[in-house]
């Protein structure tokens, strides 16, 4: 009797497609097991508030469900499975893992930094997932469920446009959009429940962007003052960036012997300018959202327009130090255009007690810029903090 082949996962020994199916599964199953990641009762908590959440957007509760899972296509995950696909990060150069391309590149710590979040001090073995639940658990004032992943969204999305398209975002971008997203949702929802929401402040990116896209430097302030919490102190929020090199500096202040909100501004606007003259930068356009005060510092003549007369020695400070200036403009935008200026503020308000400044840079060493800050006087008040970023 000549011998035959007999297929062992059938009763009849015949190979059949179903039982070849069956018998490769069981044997990729521990593999598959051992490759998988598996959820946590937390990252399940989180993904069930996602779901639950009627603020966020559908694509966004997808893109959140993905990065859970550990399931998007960043450089090194994707490099993995193609050769066309570069594992470093298209803005930096380094690898770009999950939590690189979220937290750590300098164009998002930048982001990250707007919300007092310092994202470099991170662990590199984190997950996003992690930082995610760090973040929800610490109950920020400024950063809940729908505002954290709308913005890790349009980070990924600015990401996608500059290595697909060659299109750069800039940080207010991602802000501005992010903002704009999250009111988008909120107006659907009241619309569908029959409120007007004509009321409704939705950030004008778009007008911000074709505005200010030929410009050399922006420096934007704003100012925190609530006279029931602290009768003479106010925080300051300056944030300057350069369009043509993205080199951008954020500063938080404390101002001192302060009797109103339009004094507080005129200090923040000083501050804007000693900073700008500081960094050696020969063009700038001021941007503040208080008329008033945009009013008389646009003038630029304090005989003929000498404004409120609290406000004349910062006006003179003002004067001062953009006199070097080749181009100097001064221009009013809406508050919601004034976001980060006014998160800058905020923090440090509530930071004013602070006694020590800090002065940083994501440039190891040797930043002109970080040296030339370490000369700010501020003579109407304290630094609290100085972030220099993407310095040349």
């Amino acid at each position: 009797m000549d011998d035959t082949l007999c297929w062992i996962h059938t009763p009849n020994a015949e190979c059949t497609t179903k039982s070849a199916y069956k018998a490769l599964m069981q044997e990729a199953q521990p593999r598959l097991q051992s490759q998988s990641h598996t959820i946590s009762d937390s990252e399940i908590s989180i993904l069930n508030q996602v779901w639950k959440s009627k603020n966020l957007a559908p694509r966004v509760k997808t893109f959140a469900w993905r990065i859970l899972r550990r399931a998007l296509a960043s450089g090194l995950r994707g490099s993995r499975y193609s050769t066309h696909i570069k594992k470093e990060c298209c803005r930096c150069g380094e690898t770009e893992t999950d939590l690189h391309l979220f937290f750590t590149c300098n164009f998002t710590r930048a982001i990250w930094f707007l919300f007092g979040l310092k994202s470099d001090e991170f662990n590199h073995n984190l997950y996003p997932s992690d930082v995610i639940q760090r973040i929800l658990s610490s109950h920020h004032a400024d950063l809940d469920l729908d505002t954290s992943f709308t913005l890790l969204w349009n980070i990924w999305k600015a990401r996608n446009d500059l290595l697909f398209n060659k299109k750069k975002w800039s940080i207010m971008q991602v802000i501005y959009a992010t903002n704009a997203m999250l009111n988008a949702e909120l107006m659907e929802e009241k619309a569908a429940a029959h409120i007007n929401p004509a009321n409704n402040n939705i950030s004008p990116f778009h007008v911000q962007n074709i505005q200010f896209q030929n410009a050399g430097l922006l420096a934007y302030s704003d100012a925190a003052y609530n006279p029931e919490i602290a009768k003479e102190e106010a925080g300051l929020g300056v944030f300057l960036r350069n369009v043509s090199n993205n080199h951008t500096v954020f500063v938080q202040a404390a101002a001192k012997n302060v009797c109103s909100i339009l004094q507080a501004e005129a200090i923040g606007l000083s501050l804007s300018a000693e900073v700008v003259k500081a960094l050696g930068w020969n063009t700038a356009i001021f941007l503040s959202d208080c008329r008033n005060l945009v009013q008389v510092a646009k003038a630029r003549n304090l005989l003929e327009s000498p404004g409120d007369w609290r406000i004349r020695p910062m006006l003179a400070e003002f004067l001062n130090h953009t006199s070097f200036l080749s181009l100097c403009e001064v221009r009013s935008i809406p508050r919601n255009g004034n976001v980060i200026a006014h998160s800058l503020a905020k923090k440090a308000f509530m930071q004013r007690a602070v006694s020590s400044s800090s002065i940083l840079c994501s440039k190891s060493s040797g930043c002109k810029a970080q040296q030339a800050l370490n000369s700010i006087s501020f003579p109407f008040g304290k630094l609290i903090s100085v972030h220099c970023l993407g310095c040349k």
